[in-house]
């Protein structure tokens, strides 16, 4: 058993239903002094039985996802934060030593002691697995782990907002589909700016994110879905989506759905629920929802949650938008690789704005340290408009120093 805040979350079967064991859940040997087991817990996760959740306090703070099936636990954080720890709950004869295979990515320890995963990873990993062993007289015991270690996310400055008109053309999709508001509008998803996946559709699926309205409607099968993936190294903090029902009457309009987010494609986490809503009855009826979460995401998924206005599976959707703020997961690497203009000139706008501030602040700390040998340097007052302080005589005109770096647009950036 995995034991969280809330408990332990029971293991789950094939079919996601919680299983019916007694004892603990995890592989167990036998040693000379008897049996001993073990499993693992995050010291943050509140997960509910048989639940997963992907639980993060900003769109750069450390996430952890903790779930269960058999002996497995998927642990999750950001690259560059704190992680939050994991921690063993055994049982055994004493003394007892943990062990791990192979080596946890640089910046994350396993406490021999204890068991306890801690630490701050300083390099990302996708799903990595690895073997904690927990060893004593009593023989052993071990439990895989997956590592799941997310670039850390940097604003690049980038907000879109919603303007109170539904499809106002202010969203990230609009913007992605005119790259960058450069060019006129295509569907985002035949130039592969975006992925559009789902289930089986009755018509072409990128009529989902189309501009104008068009009749689009899934195949009557429940559980209906579609899911957009930002294009490589874009991630958003959301704040609001809108939609657009696929159908020229109010036949067969969403009532129950809801909004899903994730940082991978695989763990997801609500972020809209809706129960019997009817504001989608109408033409081509469109609305906007807001959306309150803590943390940047690339995946974005709509799922029905039971029949609609005429009782049938069929999902009739023909716009979706997004609004939020943008961050990227690797300026550089954004800057130099992505195929989209606008993506390498967020990577430029966060790299120029790094070092601004680190220019400031290295500037800052040289302009106090002292400068009278062992006697303390005098208090520093602000400026005066000459640029000197109270203390001092304006410093002599410094030499700037400008590094230029071209891109494909025809312009030079400094």
């Amino acid at each position: 058993r995995l034991a969280t805040a809330d408990g332990y979350v029971a293991p789950r079967s094939a079919d996601g239903s919680e299983s019916m064991t007694t004892g603990n859940s995890f592989r167990r040997s036998e040693g000379p002094g008897g049996t001993m087991s073990e499993s693992w817990r995050a010291g943050t996760a509140n997960s509910g039985p048989g639940t997963a959740q992907i639980l993060g306090g900003g769109p750069a703070q450390p996430q952890v996802h903790v779930d269960v099936d058999g002996d497995e636990v998927v642990y999750m954080a950001w690259q560059g934060e704190e992680a939050p720890d994991l921690n063993p709950v055994f049982s055994g004869t004493p003394p007892i030593r943990f062990y791990v295979s192979p080596p946890l990515p640089k910046g994350l320890e396993l406490d021999g002691e204890t068991g306890t995963i801690y630490g701050v990873p300083l390099q990302s990993a996708v799903k990595a697995r690895h073997v904690v062993t927990a060893r004593g007289p009593a023989g052993e015991g071990y439990c895989v782990i997956w590592l799941m270690i997310h670039p850390r996310p940097v604003a690049v400055g980038a907000t879109f907002q919603y303007s109170g008109k539904d499809f106002d053309g202010l969203g990230l999709i609009h913007y992605i589909a005119t790259h960058g508001g450069r060019a006129a509008w295509e569907n985002p998803a035949l130039q592969h700016a975006i992925t559009l996946t789902g289930s089986r559709w009755r018509n072409d699926r990128h009529y989902v994110v189309d501009l104008h309205p068009r009749l689009s409607s899934s195949s009557a099968q429940p559980g209906s879905w579609f899911s957009l993936t930002l294009p490589k190294f874009v991630w958003l903090l959301p704040t609001r989506y809108s939609l657009r029902h696929g159908h020229t009457s109010a036949g067969s309009s969403l009532r129950s759905w809801r909004l899903l987010g994730s940082a991978d494609g695989e763990e997801w986490v609500t972020l809209r629920r809706h129960e019997n809503d009817k504001s989608l009855d109408g033409r081509y009826a469109t609305r906007t929802f807001a959306v309150a979460y803590s943390s940047a995401l690339r995946h974005f998924r709509l799922e029905m949650l039971d029949v609609n206005s005429s009782h049938n599976h069929e999902m009739r959707v023909s716009g979706f938008e997004l609004y939020g703020e943008v961050f990227l997961d690797n300026p550089v690497r954004a800057m130099l690789e992505s195929p989209h203009r606008f993506v390498r000139r967020w990577g430029l706008d966060s790299m120029t704005s790094a070092i601004a501030w680190h220019q400031a602040n290295m500037a800052e700390q040289e302009r106090r340290k002292p400068t009278g040998g062992a006697h303390s340097a005098p208090a520093i007052r602000p400026p005066t408009p000459d640029g000197a302080t109270d203390n001092e005589a304006a410093p002599p005109p410094r030499a700037a120093t400008t590094n230029r770096l071209v891109l494909d647009d025809g312009g030079e950036h400094e």
